[in-house]
């Protein structure tokens, strides 16, 4: 009954399954390993807040002065949504590490416009140094809302 789990996971051949039950969809027996799926031209990659928070993680040992551009390294805008940063966020802190989200954006942005933030801030390339200090961080955000 889970071939296609066990598929998914690397614990069986990946050799084509024929759907046991009708709550199986093509798509799922297809998908692969590194969650993508593909739309005409464009790849969606999804990424689980596990993955992004143990990224950080790995990548930011210590506190950095560049929380929100770590998250963007690690993957944040590969989750899908705000409550997914958020817990990203929470999972971080109970590591010891503080929140990698700058006060100065958590007071002047909503969830939902943080986590579109950092999606406009890694599709536009915003280098690091933009995250230094607060006049930096409000010029972003004037441009992002602009």
């Amino acid at each position: 009954m889970f071939r296609w789990l066990r598929s998914l996971v690397g614990s069986a051949p990946t050799a084509p399954v024929e759907p046991e039950s009708p709550l199986i969809s093509e798509a799922t027996l297809r998908a692969d390993d590194t969650q993508e799926i593909n739309l005409s031209q464009s790849t969606i990659k999804v990424a689980s807040v596990w993955e992004v928070a143990d990224q950080y993680i790995v990548d930011n040992p210590a506190q950095t002065p560049f929380g929100v551009h770590a998250l963007i390294m690690a993957g944040a805008t590969n989750l899908m949504g705000h409550s997914e940063l958020q817990e990203v966020c929470q999972k971080i802190q109970q590591h010891g590490l503080p929140d990698p989200i700058n006060p100065t954006l958590r007071r002047e942005l909503t969830a939902e416009e943080l986590f579109d933030l950092l999606e406009w801030m890694n599709v536009n390339n915003i280098p690091q140094e933009h995250f230094r200090d607060e006049p930096s961080l409000m010029n972003m955000i004037r441009l992002f809302r602009s």
